[in-house]
């Protein structure tokens, strides 16, 4: 929701939001890795691929004369001592967080398997996705855990922490904080513009009547609830006391769960 909400009020002109056509780059790519390294990552094996993306990311944005947003999945990990993303020619972070529990039903329908195997791919700190055959470079996710404790504690560069929850229940002021830290000049009338051609039910509505190209073949649809709390009534008690007793520490840092271990979203 943040790269279409950026694309949209970042936009020239007050045309409908296309989200088959939002432009901007994606950091696991093939795509990328070929057009900025000048290689085939086909031919690459994945060390060699490992080898390349750090460089592949400085390069780019060192060669940027004007801030540019780049989408990546991966955790803030190193290759061989290089930070995947740089410091040099990374002006900032917008790390975007979700309520595990929410996460579980979604990165299920995502990649068309059950709950269970949701819960255990969420805590393998060997969690990798994309594959070459798919068009993206192998990607490290560690455990959810792992994942927001890397982009949250470790980085050498500003990080905006964003709860997908405000992004729902507290929206003008949660994009404005984004607004803020991105660097770009506040325009009320493109922040009404962009929230409003990035509701989720227009979104859910351009995806029903023209698809969406970055849904996964085994997801039923990419822009499936965007509701705070859907856990409720997917998971069972069981598995939500186990994403708890994995994640809790997390979960009560973010504001998910109160001291006594109880979901408070």
């Amino acid at each position: 929701m943040v790269r279409l909400f950026l694309s949209a009020y970042r936009s020239e002109t007050n045309d409908a939001l296309d989200i088959n056509h939002l432009g901007g780059f994606s950091a696991s790519t093939t795509e990328y890795i070929d057009h900025f390294a000048g290689l085939d990552a086909s031919e690459l094996s994945q060390d060699e691929i490992n080898y390349y993306r750090p460089r592949v990311n400085r390069d780019f944005a060192l060669s940027r004369r004007d801030p540019v947003f780049v989408k990546i999945h991966d955790a803030y990990t190193y290759f061989g001592g290089t930070p995947l993303i740089p410091t040099q020619g990374t002006l900032g972070v917008i790390y975007l967080i979700r309520n595990p529990l929410d996460i579980v039903k979604s990165y299920a329908n995502h990649y068309g398997m059950g709950i269970t195997n949701a819960i255990d791919d969420m805590d393998n700190p060997e969690l990798t996705i994309g594959t070459i055959q798919k068009d993206q470079v192998e990607q490290r996710l560690m455990t959810w855990s792992g994942h927001v404790t890397s982009w949250t504690e470790a980085t050498p560069f500003p990080v905006m922490t964003l709860r997908y929850e405000d992004l729902l229940m507290n929206t003008h002021e949660t994009y404005c904080s984004l607004i803020r830290f991105s660097g770009l000049p506040y325009d009320e009338n493109r922040m009404k513009i962009a929230l409003d051609q990035t509701q989720f039910e227009n979104l859910r509505k351009q995806e029903q009547n023209g698809g969406f190209n970055e849904k996964p073949m085994k997801s039923v649809a990419f822009f499936r609830r965007g509701k705070v709390g859907g856990y409720r009534d997917e998971l069972t008690q069981a598995q939500i006391r186990q994403v708890i007793d994995t994640h809790g520490p997390l979960m009560k840092r973010f504001g998910y769960i109160d001291e006594k271990g109880v979901p408070l979203f």
